[in-house]
This record gives C-alpha cells, sequence and structure tokens, in this order.
C-alpha cells in the first residue's frame, strides 16, 4: 500500500497522462474475424482505412497455410503477401473465410506493408521468397 502522499501523485499523474491525446486511432490493434459460423461488419475499419485513420490487413488461416493482405483503399482490393497474386475483392476474402478463418485488424498508418506483406523489409514479398 502506498502512502497517501504517493498515491495521491500516482492519480494525478495518471490523470495527466490520460489527458493528453496521442493522435492513435481507438481502431488500431481492433480485430474482426470473418468465418462461416460468424456474420461480421468489418464496415467500421474498412470506413476508418478509407478515411486514412489507420491501414487495414488480413491474416488467413487455413490448416497449415497463412496468406496477408494488406488493404488498398480507394480500389478497395487486398493485395496478398506474393508477387503472383493479383489483389482481390472483398468478397473474394470472405469466400476464402467458408474454408478458413480470417482475421482483419486495424494497424497504424505507415506499417501494413511491413506487417503483411514484407516481415524483414528484404523489398521480397513474404511468400515470394
Amino acid at each position: 500500500m502506498l502512502p497517501a502522499r504517493a498515491q495521491d501523485f500516482g492519480d494525478k499523474m495518471s490523470e495527466f497522462l490520460l489527458a493528453m491525446d496521442s493522435g492513435t486511432s481507438p481502431l488500431v490493434g481492433h480485430q474482426v474475424m470473418l468465418n462461416s459460423n460468424i456474420q461480421a461488419d468489418e464496415s467500421l475499419l474498412i470506413n476508418a482505412a478509407e478515411a486514412g485513420r489507420i491501414e487495414l490487413i488480413a491474416f488467413v488461416y487455413a490448416e497449415i497455410n497463412l496468406m496477408s493482405f494488406k488493404y488498398q483503399p480507394g480500389d478497395q482490393l487486398w493485395q496478398p503477401n506474393s508477387g503472383q497474386e493479383q489483389a482481390i475483392s472483398l468478397d473474394s476474402l470472405r469466400q476464402q473465410a467458408t474454408n478458413a478463418s480470417v482475421l482483419l485488424m486495424g494497424v497504424y498508418p505507415g506499417t501494413a506493408r511491413r506487417l503483411a506483406l514484407d516481415y524483414d523489409q528484404d523489398d521480397w514479398m513474404n511468400r515470394s521468397q
């Protein structure tokens, strides 16, 4: 147990830190799971990505395979982490959820390429190596 004076200082410091706006969207880290059993509403994430507040990535888990995608605002397509495959629509991504789980996640602007397409930042897509 902290002395009353230290507790008061801690409370005031917490209040001070929480009063500052970090500029981070509340949707950074927000996740939506798409699968055949759940009808999820991903529109909140997509709208925030279109507005530039977040970037959006998707992971598709199918048995032992993991694919990842980066959302491209404007043309509303998902770029896969393989240089040989074409970008796909949200409907195509949803169709993959019938045989696998698809996780959509909001990330900090500027980080989606590294997180979804090129983990080691060597300019080679993850599944192209």
